[in-house]
């Protein structure tokens, strides 16, 4: 198992997640609809979405969708692609640093948090 089932729990407590799902090569979260607040004030209304983490000995990826589709949040976040990849700007390689030690419920954290803020 890649996340305990504490972490799992701990994962399902934080108030946008509604659903976690592990397999032996993924980890699935659901994230609700919610506000995504702009650095220059204001916000906008995030729908919901899916956060894919796929699990790869060799290099893990992630990848975020619209809840339900394959279709990227470009349309929605300034910061996403239509592949579902995320522009993480400073902070990549320490996330990707998470990834390779196999710490995927800091790692979901912090694409949780950037959700939520856009530059």
């Amino acid at each position: 198992m890649y996340i305990t089932q504490i972490e799992k729990d701990n994962l399902l407590k934080h108030p946008l997640v509604t659903d976690v799902n592990i397999t032996d090569k993924e980890i699935t979260l659901s994230i609700g609809k919610h506000r995504c607040s702009r650095r220059s004030g204001g916000s906008f209304r995030m729908p919901a979405t899916t956060i894919l983490i796929r699990i790869d000995n060799k290099s893990p990826k992630f990848r975020v969708f619209l809840k339900g589709t394959r279709e990227g949040l470009s349309a929605y976040h300034p910061n996403t692609y239509y592949s579902g990849g995320l522009c993480l700007g400073n902070i990549k390689n320490d996330f990707y640093k998470l990834l390779s030690g196999r710490e995927y419920v800091a790692a979901a954290l912090i694409l949780i948090e950037f959700l939520q803020v856009s530059t």
